[in-house]
């Protein structure tokens, strides 16, 4: 017999018989890799956090209208800087912008692990208001920045500004 034709041969055998083995009906070798040691994840809003904000920049703050003839106005907020230090559980940095006249509120959340050390940008997407909320030129609002951990809410920072209208 051939060189080739018996290695081949060889091969195609031995996928044969492991797929046999390891087949749902023998079972004899498991090929799935063993599950990772895991520690259960702590609760959202458990554990603590050192937290230091940097920045909550009130320049650029603005409800501008949509492009291509839309009515609505988008609320811009420029990021917040943050300097997280030390992180047990899984606590929450929220930050959020509030224009009382208008009743409105909007916020986001940062989810930190132990991992999440270092300088940090938290950023409020863009959101839309109706074209009929919006008839002042300028708002006053606040911009603020807290900490949920541990079962407690902890106010970081709260910075007064005023949001531009931008027709």
């Amino acid at each position: 017999m051939e060189p080739e034709r018996v290695v081949a041969s060889a091969t195609v055998l031995v996928l044969l018989v492991v797929t046999v083995l390891s087949g749902p009906l023998v079972g004899a070798i498991d090929l799935t890799p063993a599950p990772k040691e895991s520690t259960p994840e702590a609760p959202i809003g458990s554990g603590a956090v050192d937290v230091t904000v940097h920045s909550i920049p009130t320049d650029g703050v603005a409800l501008v209208r949509g492009q291509y003839g839309a009515e609505s106005f988008y609320l811009r907020v420029p990021d917040a800087q943050i300097q997280v230090g030390s992180v047990t559980g899984q606590p929450m940095v929220v930050y959020k912008v509030r224009i009382p006249e208008l009743g409105y509120t909007h916020g986001t959340t940062l989810f930190l692990s132990p991992e999440d050390t270092g300088n940090k940008s938290i950023a409020l997407q863009q959101k839309a208001l109706a074209p009929g909320r919006v008839t002042a030129d300028e708002y006053d609002a606040e911009l603020i920045v807290l900490v949920r951990a541990g079962g407690e809410e902890r106010e970081l920072a709260r910075q007064p500004v005023t949001v531009e209208v931008r027709r």
